[in-house]
């Protein structure tokens, strides 16, 4: 069907269990290059929102690295002495960092 084109194949994730009192180190606003994103919590689980669009559930794969069980997206935080200080947005194979505010 692709008669030899090049195509992206998503990565499965599998969802784990953390800490539900971690939850809240991951909150807040990343600023990229282009745009900006948020991390909020709500009932014990995360949401991303960007580009104006309504929040979207992220799940845990490994400890601080988390995905959208509807896009492909995953997002990956980054700290310094113990606190979150950046995010790598990961979208359809690219990939961009972001500064917590």
């Amino acid at each position: 069907i692709l008669e030899n084109r090049e195509y992206y194949q998503p990565k499965v994730y599998t969802k784990i269990e953390v800490n539900k009192g971690l939850l809240k180190e991951y909150v807040g606003e990343f600023k990229t290059e282009n745009f900006m994103f948020e991390i909020t919590e709500f009932n014990n689980q995360l949401y991303i929102k960007s580009h104006g669009d309504a929040p979207s559930l992220i799940s845990p794969y490994e400890k601080d690295s988390f995905f959208s069980e509807f896009f492909d997206l995953n997002i990956s935080f980054k700290r310094k002495n113990g606190i979150v200080t950046e995010a790598e947005w990961k979208y359809n194979g690219e990939s961009i960092n972001g500064i917590k505010k």
